[in-house]
Protein backbone atom coordinates (compact mmCIF):
# COMPACT_ATOMS: atom_id res chain seq x y z
CA UNK A 1 0.00 0.00 0.00
CA UNK A 2 1.36 3.42 -1.02
CA UNK A 3 0.53 6.84 0.38
CA UNK A 4 -1.67 9.13 -1.69
CA UNK A 5 -4.06 12.01 -0.94
CA UNK A 6 -7.57 10.99 0.09
CA UNK A 7 -10.60 12.12 2.05
CA UNK A 8 -11.45 11.14 5.61
CA UNK A 9 -14.59 9.39 4.33
CA UNK A 10 -12.53 7.20 1.97
CA UNK A 11 -10.20 6.29 4.84
CA UNK A 12 -13.01 5.47 7.27
CA UNK A 13 -12.39 8.54 9.43
CA UNK A 14 -14.69 11.23 10.75
CA UNK A 15 -14.30 14.44 8.68
CA UNK A 16 -15.31 16.53 11.70
CA UNK A 17 -12.74 14.87 13.96
CA UNK A 18 -9.97 15.16 11.36
CA UNK A 19 -10.80 18.86 11.05
CA UNK A 20 -10.67 19.07 14.85
CA UNK A 21 -7.15 17.54 14.84
CA UNK A 22 -6.10 20.17 12.30
CA UNK A 23 -7.43 22.97 14.50
CA UNK A 24 -5.72 21.50 17.54
CA UNK A 25 -2.39 21.51 15.68
CA UNK A 26 -2.95 25.12 14.61
CA UNK A 27 -3.70 26.09 18.22
CA UNK A 28 -0.41 24.57 19.43
CA UNK A 29 1.45 27.09 17.30
CA UNK A 30 -0.87 29.98 18.06
CA UNK A 31 -0.51 29.45 21.83
CA UNK A 32 3.29 29.43 21.58
CA UNK A 33 3.88 25.73 22.34
CA UNK A 34 5.75 25.50 19.01
CA UNK A 35 6.97 27.99 16.44
CA UNK A 36 7.02 25.20 13.83
CA UNK A 37 4.78 22.14 13.50
CA UNK A 38 4.06 19.77 10.61
CA UNK A 39 1.50 17.02 11.13
CA UNK A 40 0.57 14.17 8.81
CA UNK A 41 -2.07 11.47 9.21
CA UNK A 42 -2.67 8.59 6.81
CA UNK A 43 -5.07 5.68 7.06
CA UNK A 44 -5.26 2.75 4.65
CA UNK A 45 -2.65 4.53 2.56
CA UNK A 46 -4.77 7.69 2.23
CA UNK A 47 -3.30 10.96 3.52
CA UNK A 48 -6.23 12.71 5.21
CA UNK A 49 -4.24 15.44 6.96
CA UNK A 50 -0.93 17.06 6.03
CA UNK A 51 -0.55 20.60 7.33
CA UNK A 52 2.25 22.96 8.30
CA UNK A 53 1.89 25.72 10.89
CA UNK A 54 4.31 28.39 12.00
CA UNK A 55 7.63 29.55 10.59
CA UNK A 56 11.01 28.10 9.65
CA UNK A 57 12.66 29.86 12.59
CA UNK A 58 11.51 31.92 15.58
CA UNK A 59 13.24 34.99 14.17
CA UNK A 60 11.10 37.96 13.07
CA UNK A 61 10.20 37.91 9.36
CA UNK A 62 11.03 34.20 9.09
CA UNK A 63 9.37 32.50 6.10
CA UNK A 64 6.24 30.45 6.69
CA UNK A 65 6.84 26.75 7.25
CA UNK A 66 6.45 24.72 4.04
CA UNK A 67 4.87 21.24 4.00
CA UNK A 68 8.21 19.77 2.91
CA UNK A 69 10.20 21.45 5.69
CA UNK A 70 13.31 19.49 6.70
CA UNK A 71 13.55 18.67 10.40
CA UNK A 72 16.54 17.28 12.30
CA UNK A 73 15.04 14.01 13.53
CA UNK A 74 17.31 13.38 16.53
CA UNK A 75 16.55 9.86 17.84
CA UNK A 76 14.02 9.08 15.12
CA UNK A 77 17.27 8.31 13.29
CA UNK A 78 17.50 5.05 15.25
CA UNK A 79 14.73 3.15 13.40
CA UNK A 80 16.47 3.90 10.09
CA UNK A 81 19.88 2.82 11.41
CA UNK A 82 18.23 -0.34 12.74
CA UNK A 83 16.69 -0.96 9.31
CA UNK A 84 20.13 -0.61 7.71
CA UNK A 85 21.50 -3.18 10.17
CA UNK A 86 18.65 -5.54 9.35
CA UNK A 87 19.47 -5.25 5.65
CA UNK A 88 22.94 -6.61 6.44
CA UNK A 89 21.46 -9.35 8.62
CA UNK A 90 19.29 -10.41 5.69
CA UNK A 91 22.33 -10.32 3.40
CA UNK A 92 24.09 -12.79 5.69
CA UNK A 93 26.81 -10.28 6.52
CA UNK A 94 25.91 -9.51 10.14
CA UNK A 95 24.78 -11.93 12.84
CA UNK A 96 22.31 -10.59 15.39
CA UNK A 97 23.53 -13.02 18.04
CA UNK A 98 27.22 -12.59 17.26
CA UNK A 99 29.57 -10.68 19.60
CA UNK A 100 30.33 -7.12 18.54
CA UNK A 101 34.02 -7.98 18.90
CA UNK A 102 33.64 -9.90 15.64
CA UNK A 103 33.24 -6.45 14.05
CA UNK A 104 35.04 -4.25 16.61
CA UNK A 105 38.04 -6.27 17.79
CA UNK A 106 39.57 -3.15 19.36
CA UNK A 107 36.81 -2.94 22.02
CA UNK A 108 38.32 -4.80 24.93
CA UNK A 109 36.86 -3.63 28.26
CA UNK A 110 35.86 -6.33 30.71
CA UNK A 111 32.49 -7.86 29.84
CA UNK A 112 32.33 -6.50 26.31
CA UNK A 113 33.09 -9.95 24.92
CA UNK A 114 29.47 -10.78 25.85
CA UNK A 115 27.89 -7.79 24.06
CA UNK A 116 26.01 -8.95 20.97
CA UNK A 117 24.72 -6.97 17.97
CA UNK A 118 21.27 -7.73 19.41
CA UNK A 119 22.27 -5.82 22.56
CA UNK A 120 23.22 -2.73 20.58
CA UNK A 121 19.88 -2.70 18.75
CA UNK A 122 17.89 -3.02 21.98
CA UNK A 123 19.97 -0.79 24.33
CA UNK A 124 20.85 -3.85 26.40
CA UNK A 125 24.61 -3.54 25.88
CA UNK A 126 25.36 -2.37 29.41
CA UNK A 127 26.84 0.99 28.39
CA UNK A 128 25.33 4.22 29.74
CA UNK A 129 25.03 7.52 27.88
CA UNK A 130 26.43 9.48 30.81
CA UNK A 131 29.51 7.25 31.17
CA UNK A 132 30.25 7.45 27.45
CA UNK A 133 29.85 11.24 27.31
CA UNK A 134 31.94 11.82 30.43
CA UNK A 135 34.77 9.50 29.39
CA UNK A 136 34.93 10.76 25.82
CA UNK A 137 35.00 14.39 26.98
CA UNK A 138 37.82 13.52 29.43
CA UNK A 139 39.88 11.78 26.75
CA UNK A 140 39.38 14.62 24.29
CA UNK A 141 40.55 17.16 26.86
CA UNK A 142 43.66 15.10 27.56
CA UNK A 143 44.46 15.04 23.86
CA UNK A 144 45.99 12.12 22.07
CA UNK A 145 46.50 10.93 18.58
CA UNK A 146 43.40 9.96 16.64
CA UNK A 147 43.51 6.73 14.64
CA UNK A 148 43.98 6.82 10.87
CA UNK A 149 40.75 6.84 8.92
CA UNK A 150 39.67 3.66 7.22
CA UNK A 151 38.17 3.93 3.71
CA UNK A 152 34.86 5.78 3.85
CA UNK A 153 35.06 6.31 7.61
CA UNK A 154 33.97 9.62 9.11
CA UNK A 155 36.39 11.08 11.71
CA UNK A 156 33.58 11.00 14.27
CA UNK A 157 33.28 7.22 14.05
CA UNK A 158 37.02 6.67 13.80
CA UNK A 159 37.54 8.53 17.04
CA UNK A 160 34.56 6.94 18.71
CA UNK A 161 35.69 3.34 18.23
CA UNK A 162 39.15 4.27 19.48
CA UNK A 163 37.81 6.05 22.55
CA UNK A 164 35.42 3.20 23.27
CA UNK A 165 38.16 0.59 23.47
CA UNK A 166 38.29 0.47 27.25
CA UNK A 167 35.01 2.13 28.28
CA UNK A 168 33.64 -0.07 31.08
CA UNK A 169 30.11 -1.41 31.08
CA UNK A 170 27.76 -0.06 33.76
CA UNK A 171 26.17 -3.50 34.06
CA UNK A 172 26.29 -6.86 32.32
CA UNK A 173 24.78 -7.15 28.84
CA UNK A 174 21.05 -7.83 29.10
CA UNK A 175 20.78 -6.80 32.75
CA UNK A 176 19.17 -3.41 32.07
CA UNK A 177 17.80 -1.47 29.12
CA UNK A 178 19.85 1.72 29.29
CA UNK A 179 18.87 3.99 26.41
CA UNK A 180 22.29 4.91 25.05
CA UNK A 181 23.25 6.68 21.83
CA UNK A 182 26.60 4.93 21.77
CA UNK A 183 24.86 1.69 20.72
CA UNK A 184 23.56 3.24 17.51
CA UNK A 185 26.79 5.06 16.73
CA UNK A 186 28.52 1.69 16.78
CA UNK A 187 25.81 0.25 14.52
CA UNK A 188 26.40 3.04 12.01
CA UNK A 189 30.10 2.25 11.85
CA UNK A 190 29.31 -1.48 11.79
CA UNK A 191 27.38 -0.84 8.57
CA UNK A 192 30.47 0.72 7.00
CA UNK A 193 32.85 -1.94 8.28
CA UNK A 194 30.76 -4.80 6.92
CA UNK A 195 29.46 -3.30 3.67
CA UNK A 196 32.38 -1.03 2.81
CA UNK A 197 29.82 1.76 2.38
CA UNK A 198 29.34 4.66 4.83
CA UNK A 199 25.97 4.69 6.60
CA UNK A 200 24.83 7.83 4.78
CA UNK A 201 25.32 6.21 1.36
CA UNK A 202 24.19 2.74 2.43
CA UNK A 203 20.88 4.11 3.75
CA UNK A 204 20.38 6.17 0.62
CA UNK A 205 20.91 3.19 -1.68
CA UNK A 206 19.07 0.52 0.33
CA UNK A 207 16.29 2.57 2.00
CA UNK A 208 15.79 6.16 0.84
CA UNK A 209 15.98 5.71 -2.94
CA UNK A 210 13.78 2.57 -3.10
CA UNK A 211 11.18 4.30 -0.93
CA UNK A 212 11.40 7.65 -2.75
CA UNK A 213 12.51 9.42 0.45
CA UNK A 214 14.20 12.26 -1.45
CA UNK A 215 14.20 14.62 1.56
CA UNK A 216 16.09 12.21 3.86
CA UNK A 217 19.82 12.34 4.58
CA UNK A 218 22.34 11.56 7.31
CA UNK A 219 24.53 14.41 6.05
CA UNK A 220 22.45 17.45 5.15
CA UNK A 221 23.01 18.42 1.48
CA UNK A 222 23.37 22.14 0.68
CA UNK A 223 20.17 22.19 -1.37
CA UNK A 224 18.12 21.21 1.71
CA UNK A 225 19.40 23.95 4.00
CA UNK A 226 16.86 26.59 2.94
CA UNK A 227 14.04 24.25 4.02
CA UNK A 228 15.59 23.23 7.33
CA UNK A 229 13.76 24.24 10.49
CA UNK A 230 15.90 26.28 12.87
CA UNK A 231 15.76 26.74 16.63
CA UNK A 232 16.06 29.76 18.85
CA UNK A 233 18.65 30.09 21.58
CA UNK A 234 17.77 28.03 24.63
CA UNK A 235 15.32 25.75 22.84
CA UNK A 236 15.85 21.98 23.19
CA UNK A 237 18.26 20.91 20.49
CA UNK A 238 19.94 24.30 20.19
CA UNK A 239 22.42 23.51 22.96
CA UNK A 240 25.69 21.66 22.62
CA UNK A 241 25.48 18.62 24.91
CA UNK A 242 29.05 17.50 24.29
CA UNK A 243 31.03 15.86 21.47
CA UNK A 244 28.35 13.23 20.89
CA UNK A 245 25.47 15.73 20.80
CA UNK A 246 26.22 19.05 19.07
CA UNK A 247 23.45 21.61 18.56
CA UNK A 248 21.06 20.77 15.72
CA UNK A 249 21.79 23.98 13.81
CA UNK A 250 25.57 23.56 13.91
CA UNK A 251 27.70 22.64 10.90
CA UNK A 252 29.11 19.78 12.99
CA UNK A 253 25.64 18.25 13.44
CA UNK A 254 24.67 18.72 9.78
CA UNK A 255 27.90 17.11 8.59
CA UNK A 256 28.15 14.17 11.00
CA UNK A 257 26.47 10.90 9.90
CA UNK A 258 25.36 10.02 13.41
CA UNK A 259 23.61 6.67 13.61
CA UNK A 260 21.79 7.75 16.75
CA UNK A 261 20.60 11.25 15.89
CA UNK A 262 21.95 12.59 12.59
CA UNK A 263 19.03 12.09 10.19
CA UNK A 264 17.18 14.99 8.52
CA UNK A 265 13.84 14.41 6.76
CA UNK A 266 10.39 15.75 5.94
CA UNK A 267 7.11 14.55 7.47
CA UNK A 268 6.09 12.76 4.29
CA UNK A 269 9.36 10.81 4.18
CA UNK A 270 8.87 9.60 7.75
CA UNK A 271 5.28 8.63 6.92
CA UNK A 272 6.55 6.59 3.95
CA UNK A 273 9.08 4.81 6.18
CA UNK A 274 6.34 4.04 8.73
CA UNK A 275 3.99 2.81 6.01
CA UNK A 276 6.72 0.50 4.73
CA UNK A 277 6.90 -1.02 8.22
CA UNK A 278 3.11 -1.38 8.30
CA UNK A 279 3.28 -3.07 4.90
CA UNK A 280 5.69 -5.68 6.24
CA UNK A 281 8.78 -4.25 4.52
CA UNK A 282 7.50 -3.21 1.08
CA UNK A 283 6.42 0.05 -0.52
CA UNK A 284 5.54 0.94 -4.10
CA UNK A 285 6.57 -2.50 -5.31
CA UNK A 286 9.97 -2.29 -3.62
CA UNK A 287 10.92 -4.70 -0.85
CA UNK A 288 13.27 -2.95 1.57
CA UNK A 289 13.05 -5.45 4.44
CA UNK A 290 11.72 -8.96 4.87
CA UNK A 291 8.58 -9.55 6.88
CA UNK A 292 10.69 -11.36 9.47
CA UNK A 293 12.93 -8.31 9.95
CA UNK A 294 9.95 -5.99 10.36
CA UNK A 295 8.41 -8.32 12.93
CA UNK A 296 11.67 -8.34 14.88
CA UNK A 297 11.89 -4.56 14.78
CA UNK A 298 8.32 -4.11 16.01
CA UNK A 299 8.43 -6.81 18.71
CA UNK A 300 9.56 -6.04 22.25
CA UNK A 301 13.03 -7.58 22.68
CA UNK A 302 13.53 -6.57 26.33
CA UNK A 303 12.90 -9.46 28.76
CA UNK A 304 10.18 -8.99 31.35
CA UNK A 305 11.48 -7.58 34.61
CA UNK A 306 14.57 -5.93 33.12
CA UNK A 307 14.82 -2.35 34.47
CA UNK A 308 14.60 0.54 32.01
CA UNK A 309 16.83 3.62 32.36
CA UNK A 310 17.25 6.72 30.19
CA UNK A 311 19.84 9.36 31.08
CA UNK A 312 21.68 12.13 29.27
CA UNK A 313 24.01 14.88 30.41
CA UNK A 314 22.34 18.27 30.10
CA UNK A 315 24.03 21.52 28.99
CA UNK A 316 24.84 22.32 32.64
CA UNK A 317 26.57 18.97 33.10
CA UNK A 318 23.75 17.59 35.24
CA UNK A 319 21.93 14.38 34.31
CA UNK A 320 18.54 14.55 32.60
CA UNK A 321 16.39 11.45 33.02
CA UNK A 322 13.80 10.10 30.59
CA UNK A 323 10.49 9.47 32.34
CA UNK A 324 9.69 5.79 31.76
CA UNK A 325 7.30 4.04 34.11
CA UNK A 326 7.72 0.82 32.15
CA UNK A 327 9.38 0.22 28.86
CA UNK A 328 10.22 -2.09 26.05
CA UNK A 329 12.24 -1.78 22.87
CA UNK A 330 12.37 -3.67 19.62
CA UNK A 331 15.06 -3.15 17.04
CA UNK A 332 14.94 0.65 16.77
CA UNK A 333 11.27 0.97 17.79
CA UNK A 334 9.22 1.41 20.96
CA UNK A 335 6.28 -1.04 21.10
CA UNK A 336 3.19 0.50 22.73
CA UNK A 337 2.21 -2.73 24.47
CA UNK A 338 5.17 -2.64 26.83
CA UNK A 339 5.92 1.08 27.05
CA UNK A 340 4.32 3.49 29.50
CA UNK A 341 5.92 6.90 29.14
CA UNK A 342 4.38 10.21 30.25
CA UNK A 343 3.73 12.76 27.46
CA UNK A 344 4.56 10.38 24.62
CA UNK A 345 2.36 7.59 23.28
CA UNK A 346 -1.18 8.49 24.23
CA UNK A 347 -3.64 5.84 25.37
CA UNK A 348 -6.08 5.07 22.57
CA UNK A 349 -3.73 3.47 20.04
CA UNK A 350 -3.87 -0.31 19.76
CA UNK A 351 -1.38 -2.42 21.76
CA UNK A 352 0.35 -3.52 18.53
CA UNK A 353 1.30 0.09 17.71
CA UNK A 354 4.93 1.16 17.59
CA UNK A 355 6.69 4.52 17.66
CA UNK A 356 9.82 6.52 18.18
CA UNK A 357 10.45 10.02 19.44
CA UNK A 358 13.30 12.47 18.94
CA UNK A 359 14.74 15.06 21.28
CA UNK A 360 13.31 18.52 20.85
CA UNK A 361 9.87 17.67 19.47
CA UNK A 362 9.97 14.81 16.92
CA UNK A 363 7.54 11.87 16.92
CA UNK A 364 5.92 9.26 14.68
CA UNK A 365 3.80 6.20 15.31
CA UNK A 366 1.97 3.51 13.38
CA UNK A 367 -1.05 1.45 14.40
CA UNK A 368 -1.29 -1.89 12.55
CA UNK A 369 -4.79 -2.72 13.79
CA UNK A 370 -6.21 0.53 12.41
CA UNK A 371 -3.76 0.78 9.47
CA UNK A 372 -2.90 4.26 10.69
CA UNK A 373 0.27 6.35 10.44
CA UNK A 374 0.89 9.64 12.22
CA UNK A 375 3.80 12.09 12.14
CA UNK A 376 4.32 15.08 14.46
CA UNK A 377 7.42 17.14 13.63
CA UNK A 378 7.81 20.17 15.86
CA UNK A 379 10.23 22.47 17.60
CA UNK A 380 9.70 22.41 21.35
CA UNK A 381 10.38 25.70 23.11
CA UNK A 382 11.35 24.06 26.40
CA UNK A 383 11.74 20.77 28.22
CA UNK A 384 9.59 19.78 31.15
CA UNK A 385 11.49 20.62 34.35
CA UNK A 386 14.68 18.52 34.60
CA UNK A 387 13.46 15.89 32.17
CA UNK A 388 14.42 15.87 28.49
CA UNK A 389 10.76 15.21 27.68
CA UNK A 390 9.66 18.08 25.43
CA UNK A 391 6.78 20.41 26.20
CA UNK A 392 4.58 19.31 23.30
CA UNK A 393 1.22 17.72 22.49
CA UNK A 394 2.26 14.52 20.68
CA UNK A 395 0.32 12.27 23.08
CA UNK A 396 -2.80 14.42 22.66
CA UNK A 397 -2.30 14.22 18.89
CA UNK A 398 -2.16 10.39 18.98
CA UNK A 399 -5.42 10.13 20.91
CA UNK A 400 -7.27 12.72 18.82
CA UNK A 401 -6.21 11.06 15.57
CA UNK A 402 -7.04 7.56 16.80
CA UNK A 403 -10.49 8.72 17.92
CA UNK A 404 -11.16 9.93 14.38
CA UNK A 405 -11.07 6.36 13.01
CA UNK A 406 -14.67 5.22 12.69
CA UNK A 407 -14.34 1.55 11.75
Amino acid sequence: MNLRPGTPEEAGMSPARVQHVKELARSWVEDGTHHALVVLVARRGLIVLHEAFGTLSPEPESPLLPLDAIFPLASVTKPVTAAATMCLVEDGRVGLMRPIRDYFPEISAEGTEEVLVHHLLTHLSGWRNIDAQTEIERLLKEGGEMPALEPGQHPFHAGLASLMRTLPLACGPGEAMQYCNINYELLADLTRRVSGTPIERFARERIFEPLGMADSSYVLPPEHRERKVRRGEGMPGSENLGPLNPGFDSEQFEGTPSGASGLHASARDIAVFAQMLLNGGTYDGQRVLSGASVQAMRRNQVPEGVPVIGELLGPDGKPMTMSMIAGGYGYGLFPFLDTVTPYFNGGLASPSSFSHSGYGGIYFWADPERDLVGVYLSVARRNLEDDFTPDWRADIFVDAVTAAAED
